[in-house]
């Protein structure tokens, strides 16, 4: 039987590390909320700086709070020491939302907060109702060598905006990931990159997602500041081998989408069943980078 933790309103959460901790796992735990929370609600948070911690195999859903979030690291002052060797993987993350009280923007299911570095997010599944982003990694001191493949989001429903933001960090990998998008956020971007911002050296490999916006009006990629005021130190940067659809992303300024990128349907076997196993006839089968 899988142990729940189940919050009940006020202030609090599932799993809080309140001291530096380390070398902890987390495996196979329910997280959930019965109530929403006033202020803070997170399903695990780490209030100080820790490392080595993995969170793998684990239930966070239907989190509702004036900020809240299914996994969140706290902002540390500096980029050494701070919060690092993290592994997220193979945990179902679902509704994580906004109820009102402190600000809007402050729900995310996954959020690695200024000076975390070296983490992998991987295998993970999203789905759900949101009103938040499914992955943010942004703030000064800057975040680093973060590595996020293989996760799939299933978003149908909902006022959720951002799918995937990224800003402010350097050595970032972002691969086989796929996103089935189909809300009302305004605009809904499944992957949005705010790579320039500040003057921090941003090293950025974004190669082999499907980013499927079924709803129109809104973006599978949004690229903001790439103005060279803004890039001066940008570093380099891999955009390329991704399958947008319904088109291929013209919306994102001084944006090089790569030679091997295109817009198709990708042919999912089942969405409605969510299986996003590729029909033998899916135009993505060996067109992304090895």
């Amino acid at each position: 039987e899988t142990p729940i933790i189940t919050g009940s309103g006020g202030n609090s959460g599932g799993i809080y590390f309140y001291t530096p901790a380390a070398y902890i796992i987390i495996d196979g735990l329910e997280i959930t909320s019965a109530t929403p929370y006033s202020m803070y609600g997170m399903g695990i948070f780490s209030h100080n700086a820790t490392h080595d911690i993995t969170i793998r195999n684990c239930y966070i859903h239907d989190i509702k709070a004036a900020q809240a979030g299914a996994i969140h690291t706290k902002r540390q002052a500096s980029e050494t020491g701070g919060t690092y060797n993290w592994i997220i993987e193979n945990n179902h993350i679902s509704n994580i939302q906004y109820v009102g009280g402190l600000e809007t923007g402050g729900e995310h299911g996954i959020y690695l907060s200024s000076g975390t570095h070296d983490v992998i997010i991987r295998n993970n599944y999203f789905d759900g109702e949101w009103t938040g982003n499914l992955i943010q990694i942004r703030s000064a001191p800057v975040n680093y060598n973060i590595k996020i493949y293989n996760n799939i989001a299933y978003i149908v429903g909902g006022s959720h905006r951002y799918f995937s933001f990224l800003g402010d960090a350097r050595n970032v990998n972002y691969w086989n990931n796929t996103f089935y998008v189909d809300c009302s956020g305004s605009p809904a971007v499944c992957m949005f990159i705010d790579t320039c911002y500040g003057t921090n050296a941003n090293t950025y490999m974004i190669l082999n997602n499907i980013a499927y916006m079924a709803n129109k009006g809104s973006y599978n990629f949004y690229r903001s500041n790439k103005a060279a005021a803004y890039c001066a130190n940008s570093g380099q940067e891999i955009l390329n081998y991704n399958l947008y659809y319904p088109s291929k992303p013209t919306t994102s300024p001084n944006e090089d989408f790569g030679d091997f990128s295109f817009a198709a349907d990708p042919s999912f076997e089942l969405v409605e069943a969510q299986v996003f196993m590729l029909n033998s006839d899916s135009p993505a089968i060996n067109k992304g980078y090895n």
